[in-house]
């Protein structure tokens, strides 16, 4: 398998060893242990990739699995049929032996990544419930961000000391966006439909959609949504799009009308309108940092 990076016009081959036979600019990568090493869980690499616009990244049948956190910018990614549209605050994940592609949509992108292995990554992933997404919108990425940060830190000395602790902090990011996902603690019977909402908050998402992607009837999965979260599905949707609204502002990275247009509402004064009555202020005041 090899990882192709194609960075304003030029290329990087990747091979499985992480071998590099071009090394393009704004590319930091550290490899922790040969990808042979009988360890449960362990870090092969952390990287910090400035990407610019149209340049992308293409894997096929790959057998790498990274975290990728986006810190500025957009990116389009593509992992087998699925489609998706990557904004700072959101992970998503590379897959084994799957076709995936990623695209920087944006004049200008900053990622983190995380490649990971080990003889139970699998299981440990299956376990924590992190295999049945592709992407997550975290909602609080600090500490993502912070254990990112803490890996470089290691990265700069390959002592055995350094390697066992970055491992430590890979299991402790595997922790932390499972906590985020809430799937642990999401009612069995919901998990897709949960998810699916998490998926497509920038979308005009209908019930009849959701039914249709969960398998039940509009009356069954609304008495589950009652039952669980006391509102019906379209309720809950309406009310995690907002939650996403606010951390979108309080990114201070976007104004009111670009949140309005990301998350698809109908117009800038009918989202003002909706978070006002929502979080009882209006979204300038997030901007403003009064809430």
């Amino acid at each position: 398998m090899k990882h192709i990076f194609q960075y304003e016009g030029k290329k990087a081959l990747i091979d499985g060893y992480g071998k590099k036979e071009l090394i393009d600019p704004g590319v930091y990568t550290w490899f922790g242990a040969p990808p042979d090493a009988m360890l449960p869980l362990y870090i092969r690499a952390v990287r910090a990739d400035k990407w610019y616009y149209n340049a992308c990244s293409i894997r096929k049948n790959s057998h790498e699995f990274s975290i990728e956190f986006p810190r500025t910018g957009t990116f389009s990614y593509k992992q087998n049929d699925k489609s998706y549209t990557l904004k700072p605050g959101e992970i998503f994940f590379v897959r084994k032996q799957m076709d995936n592609y990623i695209r920087c949509e944006s004049n200008f992108a900053e990622k983190f990544a995380v490649l990971l292995s080990g003889i139970l990554l699998d299981s440990i992933l299956k376990t924590l419930r992190l295999d049945q997404t592709d992407a997550i919108p975290l909602l609080n990425p600090a500490p993502v961000l912070n254990i990112f940060e803490t890996l470089f830190g290691l990265s700069k000395n390959m002592e055995q000391e350094n390697f066992r602790a970055a491992n430590a902090e890979c299991y402790k990011l595997l922790l932390e966006l499972s906590a985020q996902t809430g799937i642990l603690t999401q009612p069995p019977d919901l998990r897709e439909a949960l998810q699916y909402i998490n998926q497509n908050l920038t979308r005009n998402l209908k019930l009849l959609e959701l039914c249709h992607y969960t398998g039940y009837s509009s009356a069954t999965l609304t008495r589950k949504f009652q039952r669980s979260y006391n509102k019906s599905p379209m309720e809950f949707f309406l009310e995690q799009k907002l939650e996403k609204a606010k951390e979108l502002l309080s990114q201070h990275t976007y104004s009111v009308k670009e949140v309005a247009g990301l998350l698809n509402y109908s117009s800038p004064q009918y989202f003002s309108s909706q978070f006002s009555q929502h979080f009882g202020v209006p979204p300038s005041d997030v901007l403003k940092k009064k809430i």
